[in-house]
This record gives C-alpha cells, sequence and structure tokens, in this order.
C-alpha cells in the first residue's frame, strides 16, 4: 500500500468520523471538557494529540479513571471503538464455516468477510485517530514491531517477553509547547528543549 493511498483512507476515515460525531450527539454524551462543556471532533482529536506528546515526552503513560478530560474522553472512545470492533469480528466469524459440531455446513460469504474486514479497519483507524496515531505513526510503528514479531520467531518465542515492545512509542521531532511557554518562546524568553537535551 503506498503512503498516499493509506493517507487518502485516513482522510476519508476522519471526515466519516467527523461527520458521525458531530450529527449524533447522543454517541458522545458525558464527552465534555474541564467546564463542563460538550466536546466537538476537532477538540477530541486534540486531546489524543496531547496525550501522545505527553508519551513522547514522558515514554510511558497510565491513564487513571478520573483523569484529564483528555484522558478520560480518549479512553472511552477507544473503549467505543474497540467494542465496536469486537462486534465487527463476530460478523466476520459468522460469514466462515465455524461451527464445526453441525452436519449442514454453513457458507463460505467471502463477499461479505471482504465487508467485515473493512468494517473492522474503519473502526481500527478510527480508534488509532483518537489515540494520537497519523498514518506516519502507524507505518513506523508497524515496521518496528513487525521486526519485534521476527525476532521472537527466530528466537523459538519461548517466551513472550514484554518489554521487547516497550520501545514502540511515539517520538516527537519537536515538542508542543503550552500556550504560555510559546509565548515566552516567540518572545526568545525561554530556551525550549525537549526531555533530555
Amino acid at each position: 500500500m503506498s503512503d498516499d493511498m493509506l493517507r487518502e483512507m485516513w482522510d476519508m476515515q476522519t471526515e466519516l468520523n467527523k461527520k458521525t460525531f458531530d450529527s449524533n450527539s447522543e454517541y458522545h454524551t458525558g464527552c465534555v471538557d474541564t467546564d463542563g462543556d460538550e466536546i466537538d471532533y476537532e477538540t477530541l482529536m486534540e486531546y489524543g494529540k496531547d496525550l501522545k506528546q505527553q508519551l513522547a515526552t514522558h515514554g510511558k503513560l497510565l491513564i487513571s479513571f478520573f483523569g484529564s478530560p483528555s484522558q478520560v474522553n480518549v479512553n472511552k472512545w477507544i473503549q467505543q471503538y474497540t467494542r465496536a470492533m469486537q462486534q465487527e469480528c463476530s460478523e466476520l466469524m459468522d460469514s466462515t464455516n465455524w461451527k464445526w459440531w453441525r452436519e449442514k455446513v454453513d457458507k463460505f460469504d467471502l463477499q461479505n468477510i471482504w465487508v467485515e474486514l473493512i468494517d473492522i479497519w474503519h473502526f481500527l483507524m478510527s480508534a488509532m485517530q483518537v489515540a494520537g496515531m497519523t498514518p506516519e505513526d502507524l507505518h513506523k510503528m508497524y515496521m518496528e514491531k513487525n521486526q519485534v514479531n521476527f525476532n521472537r520467531q527466530e528466537s523459538g518465542y519461548i517466551e513472550k517477553d514484554e518489554n521487547d515492545s516497550r520501545h514502540l512509542a511515539p517520538k516527537e521531532d519537536k515538542p508542543r509547547p503550552t500556550p504560555e511557554i510559546k509565548a515566552d518562546y516567540d518572545e526568545g524568553i525561554v530556551d525550549f528543549k525537549m526531555p533530555g537535551e
């Protein structure tokens, strides 16, 4: 898949999510900011980018149930997209002949299998977007995780070592300074550097 093809699908999914989110307020009841006002889709996407930046800066991000609005809203939407993917996976399974105990053979519906796989991809892209991922992040992390998987296979995959994937996290070239720091930075007051520089 070319970068252009992935970007086109990503952008189309963004538009669909925005339309769905903004036109169906019952789907995002409870998605509020610190003032208790309902958020729009762009705000949800900004929350994901902010959490991505925190992860890139600190290397780890654990979200508490009573966290910031960005944490709570992103967590809620990832849960919802995960539930949707689980349902689509069930529909995918129903399109195969998986009931081995039955005498009557169910049909193997390849056309519907393709449809269900696309539905899963829709929800997976949506979850990635809410988590602050970009197509470039997807490609980079896929390549890195694929190498981890090859290493596991070559070592016989005797034991799963969760630490072999701990290095897979976003790494920002430049931090996104807060408005207060940015104002000082623009005035030349702050020498803003990434942690560890």
